[in-house]
């Protein structure tokens, strides 16, 4: 009886599973939050009286409500690793047993502990583990100066317990900001203003990127060094649905170029860390291995915000697609965008963040971030939709149907049409010219598009309309004279040069307005669409007026064609090539208005 009263008793101490070492292979037991007995009764020995080789680091020296605090558990080195923790916060002087606040699961950990189940952290694995960083949000109420505390096993009778982190400071922001929310409040209701709020170690403990103000912010990218790695933190508002990407990167120029990158992605309910580089703009994975040089990866997505923290090794011997990040300052890059499963989606320029500046990413620094400039871009636009929309439709019409509009009148000693062909021709290559050099000189050189086929053509139409821009005039140098036998060659090679410009011109416009870049609405795209067919019927329209003044029966009364062309008669012809041309001039300033307040704004 004695026997059984002792192995019941040894049994019972094994379920409760003490202060916080239990290591099973998917984490302690809900037993050992209490923490009430002696751990060693189910490891078969004492904890381990040596100093231990673990430390638990936080970032900052201070905690504020609702603000995320990155807690990293470290080993001395490989030959060290543990498979197993319990890791918890607790008041300053209270009891080690009652944790407080609330860790988010990672690959690693899993939340444990408290009535929410989430005060504590186990692992969810037995494989060796040199660090791992777990993410604790701070409770709403007042608690005090804080500590946290976590028991390693390094194997089943090798462990330490009571192993804890410096104090963390409360923040004087729970003075200040923190009310008790109504009983009637939905806490996953989002509040008015950022759900991303300036971290108040920034340029103190660990260094920040962000482009907040007034400490609302709609992405924060922080870290902080350990003897081998960056911890990242990165943070970014999701605009929508819940497959999205943010991204950071280390770029050798002001510029989305030649960086290499670090990107968290979120699909569903699940957050990815990957590696990539940014080379000729386009952005790849590295491969064989597009995670080279992660690791410790954790991340949610959590009212509209995306929260993802993966360690990023100074020096990766992975060739040179995997940038080492000491000894070279960095520019600093962000973007983000939509994802499809864990691929990104290619982002607007809007959504991109580059700093003038470079910086040695292992010293404390607090950078404030301005979009990426679209001066030059929006430029580019503005002038293509000028040239192509407006003036060069009224110079192609001009040209085609109204050389007899008016017979008898000239400015600056040239017919009319000839006036408006030349003046309409000659702003559209000039501007055709100086959109083409605006957009070369915003991405450095031809920049080959990702994304869809369509968007792909664009900078190769681009460039394909501003060469027939160029050689049309450059053909018009040897012009022949009217009553040359080679001038109808001439007229039919201009004509066609010409037209082929015009409708690549239009079309590429098009193209234009869905580019991501430019961020502009959908329904501009089919206005410009819807341009390109009246032009289409202005021309079928301005055919059978010609078709019909030709065929008039008074024809026959003059001598010629050209003598009715120049009578009274002709007049009706005349009157409705003008009511056409009048009808353009205004379709085209409104088409032209809409899409430039479109790239403007």
């Amino acid at each position: 009886m004695t026997s059984l009263r002792l192995f019941a008793v040894v049994v019972m101490l094994c379920l409760c599973d003490v202060r916080h070492v239990h290591s099973h292979h998917n984490g302690a037991g809900p037993q050992a939050c209490p923490i009430e007995a002696p751990p060693y009764a189910c490891h078969g020995a004492r904890p381990q009286t040596s100093p231990p080789p673990y430390s638990i680091v936080v970032e900052g020296d201070t905690y504020s409500p609702g603000v995320t605090v990155n807690v990293t558990l470290l080993a001395e080195n490989s030959t060290t690793a543990f498979i197993g923790f319990l890791l918890g916060a607790h008041r300053e002087n209270g009891s080690i047993s009652e944790y407080i606040g609330s860790f988010g699961r990672t690959p690693l950990s899993q939340p444990r502990c408290g009535t929410g189940g989430n005060t504590g952290a186990t692992h969810t694995n037995k494989q060796n583990k040199v660090n791992l960083t777990l993410e604790w949000t701070p409770p709403v109420s007042d608690e005090g100066d804080i500590v946290f505390s976590a028991a390693f096993v390094q194997g089943y009778a090798t462990f330490w317990d009571n192993v804890t982190s410096d104090i963390v400071l409360k923040s004087s922001n729970y003075s200040a900001n923190v009310t008790t929310p109504s009983p009637h409040t939905d806490p996953t209701t989002p509040q008015s203003g950022s759900k991303i709020k300036k971290d108040s170690a920034c340029g103190d403990t660990k260094s920040c990127y962000d482009d907040c103000k007034n400490d609302d912010c709609t992405f924060l990218v922080t870290w902080y060094k350990t003897d081998q790695s960056l911890v990242i933190t990165i943070k970014s508002d999701v605009t929508s649905g819940d497959n999205y990407w943010a991204a950071v990167g280390f770029g050798t120029q002001a510029k989305m170029n030649v960086a290499s990158v670090t990107e968290c992605v979120v699909n569903g309910e699940d957050v990815q860390a990957f590696t990539s580089v940014n080379r000729d703009y386009n952005n790849i994975r590295v491969s064989p291995n597009n995670q080279t040089g992660l690791s410790d990866m954790s991340g949610s997505l959590v009212d509209g915000v995306l929260s993802c923290t993966v360690h990023r090794q100074l020096v990766v011997a992975a060739g040179p697609d995997v940038f080492n990040l000491t000894g070279t300052n960095y520019h600093l890059l962000f973007a983000r965008g939509a994802a499809s499963g864990w691929t990104k989606m290619e982002h607007s320029a809007t959504d991109d963040f580059v700093t003038t500046e470079s910086y040695d990413l292992t010293q404390i620094v607090d950078i404030g971030a301005k979009a990426n400039s679209l001066t030059l871009v929006k430029l580019h636009g503005s002038v293509m939709t000028l040239a192509w929309i407006l003036t060069a439709s009224v110079g192609v019409l001009v040209a085609r149907f109204y050389k007899v509009s008016w017979p008898a009148k000239t400015t600056c000693g040239l017919k009319v049409w000839f006036a408006v062909h030349r003046a309409s021709m000659v702003f559209t290559f000039l501007a055709t010219v100086a959109g083409i050099i605006f957009i070369f000189v915003h991405v450095g050189g031809y920049k080959q598009l990702t994304g869809p086929e369509y968007q792909q053509a664009h900078p190769i139409l681009g460039i394909v309309v501003t060469v027939l821009t160029v050689l049309n005039p450059i053909m018009s140098l040897f012009r022949c004279a009217p009553d040359h036998d080679a001038r109808p060659f001439f007229n039919w090679a201009h004509w066609l040069v010409g037209s082929c410009a015009y409708i690549l011109g239009v079309a590429t416009v098009a193209i234009g307005t869905r580019m991501s870049a430019m961020a502009i609405p959908e329904y501009v795209t089919y206005i410009v669409v819807g341009f390109g067919a009246w032009h289409v019927l202005a021309h079928l329209l301005l055919e059978f007026t010609t078709w019909c003044e030709r065929n008039d029966p008074m024809v026959g009364v003059y001598k010629d064609l050209q003598s009715f062309l120049s009578s009274f008669e002709a007049e009706k012809y005349r009157f409705t090539r003008h009511i056409v041309l009048a009808t353009h001039v205004v379709i085209a300033l409104c088409v032209t208005i809409a899409v430039l307040d479109a790239v403007i704004t």
